[in-house]
């Protein structure tokens, strides 16, 4: 699991894109080997991933989903982690109580990447990487919202955003998200929104490192260390100490 017993995480995603090629008969471009490698991965990782689903009806074209997932990969039914490819897409995703990223997350990600190569058997041309992790805390939790959300949130996090004008009500919604460009090519995505969790109000934060680059499998595995630095830093730096403190108990 995660090092805190008491995790507001929801879900961690890594992905990687990669691109396709023009197919003068048929018009469009193609994920080549498309075909062939969703078989191929579901052959190599039923030992650890034996339950096999298909998200999109049979019948419809794949190769005109690009970037949409198709095929997903479970430990069991309905059970994490689960890998998941489409044309163009291959994540992996995880959940607080299956994930550790020493343990299990970053091994998956060696093995998802070599897996995928294999299934394919040609050269990716990797192009994007991201990771994300979703966090949320049910709102009454933490002495909900009678102030409104700039209040809760300025409380709870080291961030502060106020209305110089009179809105003519309570704020029912909120809405954050800012981007940074970082030093080594890569973005930083923050994303604070009101949403549930387990059917309550919650308030939920994605904090997402993406990059655009060329990758081989020795690079966006490094890549993928860089940006877990980035995000468990950011994560302790944003919550104030006392929020902080109730993910440990």
């Amino acid at each position: 699991m995660s090092q805190l017993p008491n995790a507001p995480l929801q879900e961690v995603i890594f992905e990687i894109r990669w691109t396709f090629i023009p197919n003068s008969p048929l018009g469009h471009i193609v994920d080549e080997g498309y075909e062939l490698a969703s078989g191929r991965l579901n052959s190599l990782v039923e030992n650890e991933f034996p339950f096999y689903k298909r998200i999109v009806p049979n019948g419809v074209p794949e190769q005109l989903l690009p970037y949409q997932v198709v095929h997903q990969f479970w430990a069991g039914e309905n059970q994490w982690p689960v890998l998941q490819l489409g044309p163009g897409i291959f994540t992996i995703n995880c959940t607080d109580e299956k994930y550790d990223w020493n343990e299990n997350f970053k091994p998956l990600i060696k093995k998802g990447i070599d897996w995928l190569l294999q299934a394919y058997k040609i050269d990716l041309n990797i192009r994007f990487a991201s990771l994300r992790y979703i966090d949320a805390i049910k709102v009454d939790d933490y002495g909900g919202i009678p102030g409104g959300w700039s209040e809760f949130i300025s409380t709870q996090f080291n961030i502060a955003y106020e209305n110089k004008f009179d809105p003519r009500g309570r704020e029912k919604q909120v809405q954050i998200l800012q981007t940074f460009a970082l030093e080594n090519g890569s973005d930083l995505q923050l994303q604070i929104s009101d949403g549930t969790k387990n059917n309550e109000t919650a308030l939920v934060w994605q904090t997402s490192v993406m990059k655009q680059d060329t990758f081989n499998r020795e690079k966006v595995i490094d890549w993928a260390e860089y940006a877990h630095e980035i995000t468990h830093d950011l994560f302790k730096e944003m919550i104030k100490p006392e929020l902080y403190g109730s993910f440990g108990k």
